[in-house]
């Protein structure tokens, strides 16, 4: 598959971290992106809908309305791992200090560190590199 016919979902309730990551993944040519700030509705869209990457942050709400959840992409994580064919899921993260160790052993997972202001360049040669 050919990285523009890849279909992307970012999960990040930050509104500029998530307009970052979109920016990274159309500069690496992928063109089908939708964005959720809330995993509930990740899920609801999977229902109906494919992916082939999922972009996710660590923190943010599991329901619209909620309160950020410290341990929603842990979440996820569990989630995909239960699922038959799991979606390659790429987790963003101020700091990878504590995430590696329990991602790591997930064979669909990479964390990557993403910090403010990083070049959109860098970001995305670490996106093309998960995805090849």
């Amino acid at each position: 598959m050919k990285i523009r016919d890849l279909k992307a979902v970012i999960v990040d309730d930050a509104a500029v971290k998530s307009i970052h990551i979109k920016r990274a993944l159309q500069f690496c040519g992928v063109e089908n992106i939708v964005m959720f700030d809330h995993q509930e509705a990740l899920w609801e869209y999977l229902e109906t809908s494919e992916a082939d990457l999922i972009v996710t942050d660590m923190h943010y709400p599991l329901a619209k309305g909620e309160k950020e959840n410290e341990e929603a992409g842990f979440i996820l994580l569990e989630k995909m791992k239960q699922r038959e064919h799991p979606i390659p899921v790429i987790i963003t993260a101020l700091s990878t200090r504590f995430i590696s160790s329990r991602a790591s052993p997930i064979n669909f997972t990479t964390v990557l560190c993403i910090q403010p202001g990083q070049n959109p360049d860098t970001l995305s040669s670490w996106i093309v590199f998960v995805l090849e």
